[in-house]
């Protein structure tokens, strides 16, 4: 089946929602309840925003059969300090469980690549958990390499 990889739209905000929470409660089951449940209109909220300024934000949509099956956030800007300042960040990458390891992330990372390299990017940067292994792979086979450790200390 085909899968188209577009910019998100407004329509899509109810499906795509739903996305995001179960990326959510991925990661809280992960990560022994690390995140708070999703306030379903912040997420709206902050989805809204990154469609409306696409000149900072790309926001895809990965479609199958008029279904929204997957979806990616990223966010552009400048960092003055780095030698190489044209940064895009990967803020969220998700498909949905019945469609893993199909294809559908891979064609939303090159979608991602595709638009950085139209941007004239330097460098496209992301955050993910170590205990994602799945996640860690998957960047590494498109070409991410470890660059710094985050560490944190819980307290309570």
């Amino acid at each position: 089946m085909t899968v188209i990889v577009r910019m998100l739209k407004t329509d899509d905000l109810p499906q795509v929602i739903k996305i995001c929470n179960e990326a959510r409660e991925y990661h809280r089951e992960l990560l022994g309840g690390y995140f708070v449940p999703q306030d379903d209109e912040q997420e709206k909220e902050e989805l809204l925003h990154c469609i409306e300024d696409n000149s900072k934000c790309l926001c895809l949509v990965a479609e199958q059969n008029k279904e929204i099956i997957g979806m990616a956030i990223s966010e552009f800007k400048n960092n003055v300090s780095l030698e190489k300042a044209k940064l895009c960040n990967i803020e969220n990458i998700c498909v949905v469980k019945k469609a893993r390891k199909q294809g559908i992330g891979d064609a939303l990372m090159q979608r991602i690549m595709e638009e950085c390299k139209r941007r004239n990017t330097d460098e496209i940067k992301l955050d993910v958990f170590a205990a994602n292994e799945t996640a860690c792979k998957f960047y590494e086979n498109h070409g991410f390499t470890t660059q710094r450790y985050k560490m944190s200390l819980k307290l309570k």
